[in-house]
């Protein structure tokens, strides 16, 4: 089973490369617009998130 990575970043573009980068590696993705977002999927025992990668200067 792949390693899942959550990648939490508030521009879309951001989170669209970074997916795809992810994808490509061979790992599952979740993305999350913000890091409210990002903290319910990491809470969420169902998701089995590994790794995380998150823009530091988000707003909020």
């Amino acid at each position: 089973m792949a390693k899942t990575v959550l990648v939490i970043d508030d521009d879309p573009t951001q989170r669209r490369l970074l997916q795809a980068a992810v994808e490509k590696a061979g790992f599952a993705c979740r993305t999350a617009p913000d890091g409210e977002a990002g903290l319910a999927l990491a809470a969420d025992p169902k998701d089995g998130i590994d790794v995380v990668l998150l823009d530091l200067t988000m707003p909020g």
